[in-house]
């Protein structure tokens, strides 16, 4: 898989995705992924970047959903592929 941010590649085993929520809401504002690590520090790199979604979103401020619902990327349908960066 390669990242669209970094042009690095990893492989799509050792990538988590898990949707961006703003806590009491439903909607997913968004995706982020993750490179596999152990769980403290999968969850610290996701709060940055659900930080960083926030922020581009105009939604600064807000806290986001935790935890994180970590899924491997290769379980991910068409439509979240497309927005996972």
């Amino acid at each position: 898989v390669d990242c669209k941010e970094t042009k690095l590649r990893y492989r799509a085993d050792q990538l988590f995705y898990a949707p961006v929520m703003v806590s009491g809401e439903a909607e997913v504002l968004g995706y982020l992924c993750v490179q596999e690590a152990n769980e403290a520090d999968m969850a610290k790199e996701a709060k940055k970047q659900a930080k960083a979604l926030l922020k581009s979103l105009d939604r600064k401020g807000e806290t986001v959903q935790e935890p994180f619902d970590f899924r491997e990327v290769v379980e991910a349908t068409e439509a979240e592929m497309a927005q996972i960066p």
